[in-house]
């Protein structure tokens, strides 16, 4: 068996033959679109008006969520403490 050339993965489909592709580093994941929680902090925090609307759409997708996995897609934050955050954010935006 062929050395793939030198700088080049051992376990290339051609030997001595690697893509350049193949030494490059696995790319990160692409992020998706942000949630509208934290769209809603970051236009909070920008001081745009539109942060109740993103606030209101986060409580609505809460409201449609399954909550026997709702805690897992919260990312280790436990429902309770949204319901709350979002209560207090959209009540001043009502």
């Amino acid at each position: 068996m062929e050395h793939p050339r030198r700088g080049h993965p051992a376990g290339a489909d051609r030997p001595g033959r690697a893509s350049p592709a193949d030494c490059l580093p696995p790319s990160p994941p692409v992020p998706g679109p942000p949630s509208p929680l934290a769209l809603g902090l970051a236009l909070e925090a920008a001081g745009d008006p539109g942060a109740g609307r993103a606030f209101r759409a986060a409580w609505d997708a809460l409201g449609r969520s399954d909550p026997t996995t709702l805690g897992v897609s919260l990312g280790g934050y436990r429902p309770e403490e949204l319901v709350h955050l979002l209560a207090d954010k959209i009540a001043p935006h009502r």
